[in-house]
Parts: C-alpha cells; structure tokens; sequence
C-alpha cells in the first residue's frame, strides 16, 4: 500500500473550539509531557465565506501547490464543487474520524497513485483546514 500523502489536506470545520478541547497525547516515551490541543498542530487558520472554489484558488495561490495534492474534508455536499479544480473531496456528513480519514486518503490515492514531476517539486508536506493546515506531530 502506498505511503504517499497529499501535500495539503483541507478539513471544513465549523468548530474552532473543539480543536482547543481535543487533547493529542504525547509521542511514545514523553510520559512526563501534557497532552496537546489538537489546534496547535495547524499550520494556519481560515475562514472563507461562500464558495470553496474561491478558497481553493486562494490557497493554490498562496502555496503553489497543484490542485491534484490537495484533498478536502466537508460535510456538505454542495462543496464537492472543488472537484472541478483537481481537488478530491470526501463527504465526511458525520465528522472525521480514523476511518473516514483513511476513506479520504485512499481515494486521493486511487486518483493519484505516482507522483508526477510537477509534484515533485513543490515543497514539502502540509495539511490544511478550511478554517485550519495540520502541523506534523514530533
């Protein structure tokens, strides 16, 4: 199975404040550390209003990355329109868990399965939230 990600992975989330309850334990042998709110682990925070095409632009526009490494979480339908850029999206119409993660991963997968030069040249790996980017967990 391949390992590869996408370079940006957008979540629609309406719910800022459960990023700050939500606790990420600590890495294996830090038993000693605090568990970590899962919104320190986003590179930035957004809120675009009205059409995801008009985010996914501006988030094309400021990352360089190609639509084709982006992969985005909504729960609603009407927002699959990003598809028409390049983007895969994944219904996710009761929030995102473990499983719907890996659903998403999956499909971004099956629709690019090697990495084409242009890729290979943006700049390392990120993740986005429509209103948040994941910082890798160290």
């Amino acid at each position: 199975m391949s390992s590869r990600l996408p370079k940006l992975v957008a979540f629609d989330l309406d719910a800022r404040q459960a990023l700050n309850l939500l606790l990420i334990p600590p890495p294996a042998g830090h038993k000693d550390e605090s568990p970590t709110p899962a919104v320190k682990f986003f590179d930035q925070m957004e809120i675009y209003p009205g059409s995801k095409i008009k985010h996914f632009k501006e988030l094309h526009r400021k990352t360089g990355l190609p639509y084709s490494e982006m992969l985005f979480f909504d729960d609603e339908r009407r927002n699959s329109e990003v598809e028409s850029l390049g983007v895969t999206f994944c219904l996710v119409p009761n929030g995102v868990d473990d499983r719907t993660f890996e659903h998403g991963l999956t499909e971004w997968r099956k629709r690019h399965p090697v990495e084409v030069a242009e890729d290979a040249s943006a700049s390392g790996q990120g993740a986005a939230v429509m209103d948040t980017p994941l910082k890798e967990h160290v």
